[in-house]
């Protein structure tokens, strides 16, 4: 109540740029000769897959994989849903493996970001 025009406008302006959506950080990796896009997930993205996951780790991967894998410069995504019992049955160190070690390291980046930030 207490704020005036003049000073909304700052906020509207910090609001606006916290909330818009810039480039999807992603990494192009090449498994067994195919080359993949892996994409950060939105929050909502990752919300949906842990809750199916329901705290199993394999199916937490699996659904990762599934959700932020690409066709490079495509909005296709390489994998579909009925994928996750396929995918299940890859041999561990193999190619779910590898896929889902980029995602994590990616997403484990975002969060050294955020902890670097939140400290300064």
């Amino acid at each position: 109540k207490h704020m005036t025009e003049k000073s909304s406008s700052p906020r509207d302006a910090m609001r606006t740029k916290l909330l818009a959506q810039g480039p999807v950080r992603s990494k192009r990796i090449t498994v067994d000769g195919v080359e993949v896009e892996i994409r950060i997930p939105t929050v909502k993205a990752r919300r949906a897959f842990t809750e199916q996951s329901k705290g199993d780790p394999e199916k937490f991967n699996v659904l990762a994989v599934i959700a932020c894998t690409f066709i490079p410069e495509t909005d296709t995504r390489v994998f579909e849903p009925q994928d996750e019992g396929a995918l299940l049955e890859q041999e561990t160190g193999g190619k779910l493996d590898v896929l889902s070690h980029v995602l994590g390291v990616m997403l484990g980046d975002s969060r050294k970001e955020a902890e670097a930030a939140a400290k300064n």
